[in-house]
């Protein structure tokens, strides 16, 4: 017969693995729970005492955030019950927008090679997009170009 106390160590280190899991877990999935364009602009910092601690690169993205809180504790809760999430608190750290903007940008860029293009309309955009002198202007502009590329495409196929 086991003891009480190994049953109970046992009990816990199961507990612990799994919220481990789901710890680790939650900071990969957050864009599937906020939705992409909230996750360029947010993160997940801290989780502790049953609150999700959320930093975000300006306040316009913490007024969406907050409006989307109910929706973002019941997705949390029904992924992650074992975390007992209740509550959010969200900040504005403008440091991190700088971070989240240039890491935003270069997935952007990664994904750009996925985009079908002709070579045709690559060249109407370098051109258009020469006279824009600021290089992060650019670089978005090109990216808002090739996403609606992308989205017409979709709609076509």
């Amino acid at each position: 017969m086991k003891k009480a106390s190994e049953i109970l160590a046992r009990v816990l280190d199961e507990k612990n693995r799994k919220l481990g899991q789901a710890y680790s877990s939650i900071f990969g999935t957050w864009s599937q729970i906020v939705g992409e364009s909230l996750a360029e602009h947010s993160r997940i910092y801290e989780i502790a005492n049953r609150n999700l601690f959320i930093e975000v690169d300006h306040p316009g993205w913490m007024q969406l955030l907050l409006m989307k809180k109910p929706h973002i504790l019941r997705a949390v809760k029904r992924r992650y019950p074992d975390m007992e999430v209740k509550e959010l608190r969200v900040k504005v750290n403008l440091s991190y927008s700088t971070t989240a903007s240039e890491e935003a940008e270069s997935r952007a860029e990664h994904n750009e090679g996925e985009v079908k293009t002709t070579g045709e309309q690559l060249k109407d955009l370098d051109r258009i997009l020469s006279s824009v002198t600021e290089e992060q202007l650019r670089r978005r502009l090109r990216r808002l170009f090739l996403k609606s590329l992308e989205k017409e495409n979709s709609d076509r196929g």
